[in-house]
């Protein structure tokens, strides 16, 4: 093993992986554009930010790793001294992450209409960004790398939080959407949908969050933890433009199932003209509605008779 393998070395790969996933971020932003949803200004605000914040934090990460192995190469004295870059990458990433689990966070109000369970939530997510705070504005008063030993506490706290925050948001959608589930398949298959896409964005935040934690609890000699903490801010990103932009594959998989859709009904229910919905869970509810018209019309001629009151209980255990 060389002799900056375990310094170095996890700076370069947390780096390169954070201009790679700035790529998708971008991607997923030209999509979010082009498909000009109608959404109101703090869902754009919340998106236009996050792109700069990232495209920001991307630049500084190609100018520190120009500073150590251009400017700086065969200077080791470099490694010891308290770079800014590296400094402030407790704020990189608390910004995007609070922006993130905000949004969330009013996703959970809506579907569990409980401001104690998504206040609490919400609680946990701003001790964590409070914490990154302290921790970012100490570590760029410091002028050498060894006082950055007595941030050891706030560290602990902003990853423990940050990282308790992400499986709650995550637990609380699942056990929301699978709550949610009815008898109608067309509707169960637009949750299913909805409940991998949490599985698997929450997924992804928590593995960065935890292994970011657990390399720096565990072996704190070595950078390694950098490797996590350098593109985890782009995952946040990643995970509220997937959430925007899944709503018009759900109105596609919508469409594909239901053999009595029209453009008429949808309008009717408040969908768009390009036929996206305002949100997700305003979607599960025309959903719903959508089969209990259905079940009014031709509810003789499937074989669903006599069931109308059952249908109503259905549609207000799920509307949200």
């Amino acid at each position: 093993m060389g002799q900056f393998d375990l310094t170095i070395g996890p700076l370069l790969v947390g780096i390169v992986f954070n201009s790679l996933l700035y790529g998708a971020v971008l991607y997923q932003y030209a999509m979010y554009l082009s498909l000009k949803y109608e959404d109101a200004l703090p869902y754009k605000l919340v998106v236009h930010s996050l792109v700069f914040i990232d495209t920001v934090h991307v630049a500084i990460g190609i100018y520190d790793l120009w500073q150590l192995v251009v400017t700086n190469f065969g200077n080791p004295a470099y490694l010891g001294e308290a770079h800014w870059p590296t400094a402030s990458l407790a704020l990189f990433t608390a910004v995007p992450a609070l922006i993130s689990q905000t949004f969330l966070c009013h996703r959970v109000r809506i579907l569990t209409n409980s401001l104690v369970i998504s206040g609490g939530i919400l609680l946990v997510c701003f001790g964590s960004f409070v914490s990154a705070f302290v921790l970012g504005i100490r570590a760029l008063a410091a002028t050498d790398i060894s006082q950055w030993g007595a941030l050891v506490p706030a560290a602990v706290s902003w990853t423990t939080l940050q990282t308790l925050g992400d499986i709650m948001i995550t637990g609380t959608l699942i056990w929301c959407l699978q709550k949610s589930r009815t008898g109608f398949a067309r509707t169960n298959n637009i949750l299913n949908r909805l409940i991998r896409g949490a599985i698997s964005t929450g997924l992804f935040t928590s593995i960065f969050a935890l292994g970011d934690l657990l390399c720096f609890t565990l072996n704190r000699t070595t950078n390694l933890y950098i490797m996590f903490v350098w593109p985890i801010g782009r995952v946040y990103t990643i995970t509220i433009l997937e959430t925007l932009i899944v709503r018009k594959r759900l109105t596609a998989v919508d469409r594909s199932t239901d053999p009595y859709h029209s453009e008429h009904q949808m309008h009717s229910l408040g969908a768009s003209k390009d036929g996206a919905v305002p949100s997700i869970q305003v979607h599960r509810e025309i959903m719903v509605v959508h089969d209990k018209v259905h079940l009014g019309k031709r509810g003789s001629e499937n074989g669903y008779g006599g069931e109308e009151s059952q249908h109503d209980d259905m549609l207000r255990d799920t509307k949200v």
